[in-house]
């Protein structure tokens, strides 16, 4: 199986400089992660699956709390979203512990650098978007 490579900056920004700045860093930490697959270093995928996981699960409440602050229409879809890909990823690392480098762990990586790629484009744009929106009638 070909994993994808995506750079960092193949995530475009949702101009909420904070939120930009984390996705830059979840983006290299999955581009680390996916190195240490394609090295078969499971030990170090391990770790850094584990350190992807705290982050993302960091930056996902972050913009929970930001939804909820702004009154967010999509909160609900959205943590949902999260909620799913933190309980997948948490599967996927006790089997990635248990079991190695298996087919099945290889799939999941490639399917959460399309997933958060496809996440930031979509519901972290339609965020950034609402954010701005609501700062700007705050400001006035």
């Amino acid at each position: 199986m070909r994993l994808p490579i995506y750079a960092a900056d193949d995530y475009p920004p949702i101009r909420v400089p904070e939120i930009d700045r984390e996705h830059l860093a979840l983006g290299n930490e999955l581009r680390k992660l996916l190195a240490a697959v394609k090295d078969d270093d499971r030990a170090l995928a391990a770790l850094l699956a584990e350190s992807l996981i705290s982050g993302a699960r960091d930056h996902f409440a972050h913009e929970e709390r930001l939804m909820r602050e702004i009154g967010f229409a999509g909160y609900q879809r959205h943590k949902h979203a999260h909620d799913e890909f933190l309980e997948e990823a948490r599967l996927h690392l006790d089997d990635l512990r248990a079991h190695g480098l298996t087919g099945c762990c290889l799939r999941w990586v490639a399917t959460i650098m399309s997933w958060f790629r496809t996440h930031v484009r979509t519901e972290d744009t339609a965020l950034g978007r609402a954010i701005n929106a609501a700062s700007i009638l705050i400001r006035r």
